[in-house]
Protein backbone atom coordinates (compact mmCIF):
# COMPACT_ATOMS: atom_id res chain seq x y z
CA UNK A 1 0.00 0.00 0.00
CA UNK A 2 2.80 2.56 0.73
CA UNK A 3 4.05 2.06 -2.84
CA UNK A 4 0.64 3.03 -4.21
CA UNK A 5 0.58 6.19 -2.09
CA UNK A 6 4.04 7.14 -3.39
CA UNK A 7 2.93 6.52 -6.99
CA UNK A 8 -0.10 8.78 -6.52
CA UNK A 9 2.08 11.47 -4.90
CA UNK A 10 4.56 11.31 -7.78
CA UNK A 11 1.72 11.47 -10.30
CA UNK A 12 0.30 14.54 -8.55
CA UNK A 13 3.74 16.16 -8.47
CA UNK A 14 4.17 15.54 -12.19
CA UNK A 15 0.74 17.07 -12.90
CA UNK A 16 1.50 20.16 -10.80
CA UNK A 17 4.83 20.69 -12.56
CA UNK A 18 3.10 20.34 -15.94
CA UNK A 19 0.55 22.98 -14.92
CA UNK A 20 3.36 25.29 -13.85
CA UNK A 21 5.11 24.97 -17.21
CA UNK A 22 1.83 25.30 -19.12
CA UNK A 23 1.14 28.59 -17.32
CA UNK A 24 4.64 29.85 -18.11
CA UNK A 25 4.17 29.02 -21.81
CA UNK A 26 0.81 30.78 -21.73
CA UNK A 27 2.50 33.85 -20.22
CA UNK A 28 4.86 33.94 -23.20
CA UNK A 29 1.98 33.54 -25.64
CA UNK A 30 -0.10 36.31 -24.00
CA UNK A 31 2.26 39.11 -22.96
CA UNK A 32 -0.68 41.33 -22.02
CA UNK A 33 -1.76 38.76 -19.39
CA UNK A 34 1.72 37.51 -18.47
CA UNK A 35 1.30 38.73 -14.86
CA UNK A 36 -1.75 36.50 -14.45
CA UNK A 37 -0.12 33.37 -15.90
CA UNK A 38 3.13 33.90 -14.02
CA UNK A 39 1.12 34.14 -10.81
CA UNK A 40 -0.66 30.89 -11.63
CA UNK A 41 2.68 29.22 -12.38
CA UNK A 42 4.00 30.36 -9.01
CA UNK A 43 0.89 28.96 -7.33
CA UNK A 44 1.43 25.50 -8.88
CA UNK A 45 5.13 25.61 -7.95
CA UNK A 46 4.21 26.42 -4.34
CA UNK A 47 1.67 23.58 -4.25
CA UNK A 48 4.36 21.13 -5.40
CA UNK A 49 6.98 22.45 -2.95
CA UNK A 50 4.53 22.33 -0.04
CA UNK A 51 3.56 18.75 -0.86
CA UNK A 52 7.22 17.68 -1.08
CA UNK A 53 8.00 19.33 2.27
CA UNK A 54 4.96 17.64 3.85
CA UNK A 55 6.10 14.23 2.60
CA UNK A 56 9.56 14.65 4.13
CA UNK A 57 8.16 15.75 7.48
CA UNK A 58 5.79 12.78 7.88
CA UNK A 59 6.97 10.12 10.32
CA UNK A 60 7.83 6.93 8.48
CA UNK A 61 6.50 3.58 9.60
CA UNK A 62 9.39 1.38 10.58
CA UNK A 63 9.47 -2.13 9.21
CA UNK A 64 11.40 -5.13 10.45
CA UNK A 65 14.87 -5.29 8.98
CA UNK A 66 16.67 -8.47 7.94
CA UNK A 67 18.41 -8.84 11.33
CA UNK A 68 15.09 -8.71 13.18
CA UNK A 69 13.58 -11.53 11.19
CA UNK A 70 14.50 -15.11 10.53
CA UNK A 71 15.30 -18.08 12.73
CA UNK A 72 17.86 -16.31 14.98
CA UNK A 73 16.86 -12.67 15.48
CA UNK A 74 19.31 -10.43 17.29
CA UNK A 75 17.90 -9.06 20.55
CA UNK A 76 19.39 -6.97 23.31
CA UNK A 77 23.00 -5.80 23.47
CA UNK A 78 25.50 -7.23 21.09
CA UNK A 79 27.78 -9.76 22.72
CA UNK A 80 31.51 -9.13 22.39
CA UNK A 81 33.72 -11.94 21.20
CA UNK A 82 36.81 -12.76 23.25
CA UNK A 83 39.99 -13.64 21.40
Amino acid sequence: MPGLVMEVAMSDLKDWREMEFWCLRRAQAEPENAWKWQGQAERWRNVAHTRIADEFQKPRQMTAGPMEMGPNPITGKRQQQQS
